[in-house]
């Protein structure tokens, strides 16, 4: 849940490179959707444990 909120509702949160390395390309891309999706779109997350940051 936690990470849920970052991603929906934090403006700016940052994850460890070394942690961040170790996601695949698919997972860091769809966080970042996520994330600008709602910056810039106003766009509520969807629940989902591809989100999870932790």
């Amino acid at each position: 849940m936690l990470s849920h909120m970052l991603v929906d509702r934090a403006e700016n949160f940052f994850v460890s490179p070394a942690h961040l390395e170790c996601w695949p390309a698919a997972k860091r891309r769809q966080i970042e959707e996520a994330f600008v999706g709602t910056v810039i779109r106003s766009e509520a997350v969807n629940l989902s444990p591809k989100l999870m940051l932790f």
